[in-house]
């Protein structure tokens, strides 16, 4: 009999009004948890592909980076190469006027016009930019080692006049073939030289930039993890009532909480907010 009164009177509990609101507050409540628990999750998860997406950008610019100064540091060698031979040629040749034999010069003079000519066909693959500059250089370096043949050639065969008369000559001298090619080098390497420092510059921009980058995204990403933990406390308290007390009381004894619901499943045929309810003997 008990028990088929306390079904009747779940039955009222439900059909009160404030209960449904009750409830219906309740799932709102639990809802809007949920939102914003996926809120916070899709954000989270938002920042942190955006900082894989960054680093894996700067890490790119980087490398780029890396490899374009390590392209003029290999190109400032080769250039460096060329120079040397260049130097050699115009030694070689000028021993062999000043000794009367050409034969080993003529030889080692040669050897450096070969190595000069390939040391500038790397440089023109390595630096595309600088590719008509390198161009420039190359009849220079032909027509030094072609005029410094002829002029030793004048000192042995024809006597000293005459191998100064070429190597003073203006404008296709050795000494003014000497002094053009020496200039093209010096541009050209003033050349390499401004390109490599705007190089290491474009690195340290990258590196600082990603380090901001990162420091950004970190920020940013412990900013959103306590905001939205702020919101979902502050949701909570709202779904709980507030905050627990500082000293909670003390539990009902069992006994105790046992008579008292007894008391309020007590027999009654009538209830404030339904018609009587029907109690069915038990057997």
């Amino acid at each position: 009999m008990e028990t088929g009164y306390s079904f009747c009177r779940f039955l009222c509990i439900l059909s009160d009004k404030s209960t449904y609101q009750v409830l219906a507050g309740a799932y709102m409540s639990s809802s809007s948890v949920k939102k914003t628990m996926i809120l916070g999750a899709v954000l989270v998860a938002s920042l942190l592909l955006t900082g894989s997406a960054v680093t894996w950008w700067t890490n790119n610019l980087q490398r780029q980076a890396d490899d374009e100064v390590e392209r003029f540091n290999q190109a400032s060698l080769v250039f460096r190469d060329t120079r040397f031979n260049v130097v050699q040629i115009q030694q070689f040749l000028t021993d062999a006027g000043a000794t009367g034999e050409g034969g080993d010069d003529y030889r080692d003079a040669a050897e450096n016009l070969k190595q000069a000519m390939q040391n500038l066909d790397v440089l023109q693959t390595m630096l595309p930019d600088a590719a008509s500059e390198v161009g420039q250089i190359k009849p220079l370096v032909q027509a030094l080692h072609q005029t410094g043949v002829i002029m030793a050639e004048a000192y042995i065969h024809q006597g000293r006049e005459a191998g100064n008369a070429i190597m003073k000559a203006k404008g296709n001298g050795f000494d003014d073939s000497t002094e053009a090619i020496n200039k093209s080098l010096d541009q050209l390497a003033q050349s390499l030289a401004n390109k490599s420092k705007q190089t290491q510059q474009y690195k340290t921009t990258v590196r600082d930039n990603a380090v901001l980058a990162y420091a950004l995204i970190a920020i940013l990403t412990t900013l959103s993890v306590l905001g939205i933990s702020l919101l979902q406390y502050r949701r909570l308290l709202r779904i709980l009532g507030g905050e627990p007390p500082t000293r909670p009381a003390l539990p009902t004894p069992l006994p105790v909480a046992i008579w008292r619901w007894k008391s309020s499943t007590a027999p009654a045929m009538t209830t404030a907010c339904c018609p009587p309810c029907v109690i069915w003997p038990s057997s």
